[in-house]
């Protein structure tokens, strides 16, 4: 019983994670989709740069406008 229970609290703890992790990502997604629509809109503003210099690999600004 006990070593059952501890299986199904590190499964719980590892769904809990994956979930969280899901979410960041669909979050972090959405966010730059937005900055995305709001650069095409506004031009190229200071945080473009700031995302082309941070995430190159996530977004590059170069590589979608």
């Amino acid at each position: 019983f006990y070593i059952s229970s501890i299986l199904s609290f590190r499964t719980k703890v590892s769904f809990l994670i994956n979930s969280s992790f899901n979410l960041f990502t669909f979050i972090s997604a959405f966010l730059i989709f937005l900055l995305k629509l709001s650069t095409q809109s506004l031009g190229r503003p200071w945080y473009s740069f700031a995302l082309n210099f941070h995430f190159p690999r996530l977004y590059c600004f170069k590589c979608n406008l």
